[in-house]
């Protein structure tokens, strides 16, 4: 503590003070006084007969001017460390306050300061304990996501319902941008619209994109304002998002079903009817009432075909029916179908290759699900072609990948109808003109697009009118997929089960 004191500026200027206002009086007093002696006492008295009197007054003087610095500097200098302390947070410091004067007092209300920041400082961490506690018990138990960011678009805070669509913990994504963690334009720029332009208030969107892990598209209605500072600055966005899909999925429905009663229900219905009423007729032989309970049969199979159809893609929409994952050799599938409705190909005079490799290709899926992929993709080949063409079946492995190929020499799909053909209920312009068999339902593409999604593969086509269609199913290999099993919920799973044996696009 002396070395402290010492060392100040403070006790420096103090201490060069004292002993310059006693040295400089001193000094003129002695050579005055110097003077006169010599000019009174004659040669025998000079300056030298007062020098040692003189350096020891020096000495005096110094000493006196030291301990006078120091006493008036040390409680200076614990103020400034009492207060340099406090600043710090270190609000259990106190001052020493040894003395009743104006510094003792000083120190004593630098003390009472302390005190009174400690507890105020006591309540507002308690208080914002106690409000960051009740914020998060908000945001766990909300329905509704919610997505707090940064004007940079970082994220700051994240509901539990949020946390299971971006399949990431609040304690990983916060900080992290949000484009990272859900890549969604139209989101993005939803956020981006209200941090830069905060005055604008509330603005909304719905979004349609896929959360974590979740094969199926969810659609979400999004709301997100800016957050303000007590004095009215902007320092974020609250984006509110709510699971729509549900609402959306009936709302589609509704308009399916119509389309399906109206257009494709009418047809079979309208036939059956009629030739119901035909077979009332008593004066039909025996070869007419057949061949009209032959159409009525007909009929009947293609319309609960395509509400089995209808159905089967409506629980997979819905999300009711899951895949039940297994290792499954797909060129045994391939074979198995291509064995049992050989005949298909047969009664057109349809020659089928089937290439593929030696050894197995497993892959990780459904292997019910799979036998529906083949067998319409197979019976759609077969269908859309000529008699006396080829069909050719192809599998393989190219890296991480298996591949399921396709290929008619058939009628072909107009380029215009090739964006649609995976939508429910859709046909290509040609088919009408060159389909003499029955007529299909529209919903067995889709139900392979369905499936191909829910195990993380895709599928394309390329085709010319006249000449062809190709079909190209890609799967993830099994050595991928076997990291995910664990991922894959074996209870509560509804198995897939087929309700048609002729799939036809």
């Amino acid at each position: 503590m002396r070395l402290e004191v010492t060392a100040t500026s403070v006790f420096r200027r103090l201490f060069l003070s004292m002993l310059l206002v006693a040295l400089v009086p001193l000094t003129v007093v002695s050579l005055y006084l110097g003077g006169r002696l010599a000019s009174v006492g004659g040669a025998g008295v000079s300056l030298g007969t007062l020098l040692p009197f003189y350096l020891g007054t020096v000495v005096v003087v110094a000493w006196a001017a030291y301990w006078l610095a120091r006493r008036l500097t040390r409680p200076i200098k614990a103020l400034e460390r009492g207060a340099l302390e406090i600043a710090r947070g270190r609000f259990e410091y106190r001052i020493p306050s040894d003395s009743d004067d104006e510094i003792g007092r000083l120190a004593r209300l630098f003390n009472y300061m302390a005190v009174e920041l400690r507890r105020l400082n006591d309540l507002n961490i308690s208080k914002i304990i106690t409000e960051r506690n009740k914020t998060q018990a908000i945001l766990r138990n909300l329905a509704d996501g919610v997505i707090v960011t940064d004007l940079h678009g970082n994220v700051l805070a994240l509901s539990s319902v949020a946390e299971q669509w971006l399949g990431v913990g609040e304690n990983e994504a916060i900080g992290r941008p949000l484009r990272e963690l859900w890549p969604n334009k139209t989101l993005l720029q939803l956020i981006q619209t209200v941090a830069r332009n905060p005055g604008s208030g509330t603005r909304k969107a719905e979004v349609t994109t896929q959360s974590g892990s979740d094969w199926r598209l969810r659609v979400f209605e999004c709301k997100a304002a800016p957050v303000f500072t007590g004095d009215n600055s902007p320092i974020g966005v609250v984006t509110v998002l709510r699971d729509v899909t549900r609402e959306r999925e009936v709302d589609r429905l509704k308009t399916e079903l119509v389309s399906m009663v109206a257009h494709e229900l009418r047809s079979p219905l309208t036939t059956i009817r009629g030739f119901a009423e035909l077979l009332r007729d008593p004066s039909l032989d025996a070869e007419q009432v057949q061949e009209f309970a032959n159409i009525i049969h007909e009929e009947t199979s293609r319309l609960g075909e395509l509400v089995n159809k209808f159905l089967d893609i409506t629980r997979i929409e819905s999300g009711k029916v899951q895949p039940n994952k297994t290792v499954v050799n797909l060129a045994e599938v391939v074979t198995t179908v291509l064995g049992n409705y050989a005949a298909l190909a047969q009664e057109k005079d349809i020659r089928v290759e089937w290439e593929h490799p030696d050894e197995p290709v497993p892959v990780h899926a459904d292997r019910e699900m799979m036998t529906q992929l083949v067998l319409n993709l197979y019976s759609n080949a077969v269908k859309y072609s000529p008699p006396g063409r080829v069909v050719t079946v192809r599998l393989g492995q190219r890296g991480k990948e298996v591949y399921l190929e396709v290929e008619d020499q058939g009628y072909g799909i107009p380029k215009k109808d090739l964006p649609h053909i995976f939508d429910k209920f859709y046909r290509a312009s040609n088919v009408a003109e060159q389909d003499s068999g029955p007529r299909g339902s529209g919903l067995g593409l889709a139900l392979v697009h369905h499936i191909v999604r829910m195990h993380g593969g895709r599928i394309t086509v390329s085709s010319e009118v006249g000449k062809g269609t190709r079909f190209r199913v890609t799967l993830p290999a099994l050595r991928d997929e076997r990291k995910k099993r664990s991922q894959v919920g074996q209870e509560d799973v509804e198995s897939w089960r087929g309700a048609t044996e002729t799939m036809d696009g």
